[in-house]
């Protein structure tokens, strides 16, 4: 029981950083192909 509490919150601990990792990538692409302007 506790291994498969520790592996749900392991996953969705990675999905969240990947989330985050992922959403400041596209940010900086589009910030970069609009020329550096900051949006939103």
């Amino acid at each position: 029981m506790m291994g498969v509490e520790y592996m749900m919150q392991t996953q969705c601990f990675m999905i969240m950083r990947m989330r985050q990792h992922t959403l400041r990538g596209v940010v900086q692409h589009v910030q970069a192909r609009s020329g550096g302007k900051k949006w939103g």
